[in-house]
């Protein structure tokens, strides 16, 4: 009896040692570095100019070339970002319609108006659509932040209610930015002159964005966990890395 009895012991003994073996190799497997700073600036750059570039290049043509080569900067942009995205079947992101939109949209503007006004305060509706867009993804599913992010790590974030919540807060402060832009837009616009205001737009503009990348590099962590300790996040799922 003992034999039997010893085979069946053995075999049981053996048929768990794999999946003992197999969880220590996954405890035991490191997770990935996490990224460097100037990766992570790299890769906000280069999301900017993939969302953003067709604004980014119209702004700076017309600056030194005038509206018809901005124009045509322009298109020459939103036609490699259309077909970039045909082509590995990326799909279309919210940003770039939004962007390239406003882009045709106020470059056409600027080609036949001959009235300053809209000359002046084009810059002022163009951040306050984008806050607009921004506000409004947070009445879907995912809030722009979550999708910029979705798209960038190439992973869903359905399980993380924590960090939903944190890219939510991160969305409204995006907002917040770019209405508070609008506002400085609508100052600088009533008080200086076309060419000083678009002079001052440009400088101020480009500045405050730079940092806004910046602060979402290496303020994101910090935020996630003082919101964490003041219980305005979810509890994250039990073993889960806190970000």
């Amino acid at each position: 009896m003992q034999g039997p009895l010893n085979d069946c012991a053995r075999s049981a003994s053996s048929s768990k040692t794999p999946s003992k073996r197999r969880d220590t190799i996954a405890a035991e497997t490191p997770a990935p570095p996490p990224a460097s700073l100037p990766q992570k600036l790299w890769r906000f750059l280069v999301f900017a100019m993939d969302n953003f570039g067709s604004m980014i290049v119209f702004i700076a043509v017309g600056h030194f070339f005038g509206t018809k080569a901005a124009i045509a900067s322009g298109m020459v942009v939103i036609g490699w970002g259309i077909a970039d995205r045909l082509i590995r079947k990326r799909g279309f992101e919210t940003l770039f319609l939004v962007s390239g939109v406003q882009t045709l949209l106020f470059g056409g503007i600027d080609l036949v108006s001959h009235h300053p006004f809209m000359l002046r305060f084009e810059a002022v509706i163009s951040n306050l659509v984008t806050a607009g867009v921004f506000l409004a993804s947070l009445f879907r599913p995912t809030s722009m932040i979550e999708e910029i992010v979705e798209r960038q790590k190439s992973r869903s974030f359905s399980d993380r209610p924590d960090l939903r919540r944190l890219f939510q807060i991160l969305t409204l402060i995006w907002v917040g930015y770019f209405v508070a832009k609008a506002m400085l837009y609508l100052w600088l616009g009533m008080v200086f002159s076309l060419e000083q205001a678009t002079a001052w737009r440009a400088a101020l503009g480009t500045a405050s964005l730079m940092a806004m990348i910046g602060l979402s590099i290496v303020g994101t962590k910090p935020l996630y966990q003082l919101l964490y300790k003041l219980g305005w996040l979810p509890r994250r799922p039990e073993g889960s890395i806190p970000l």
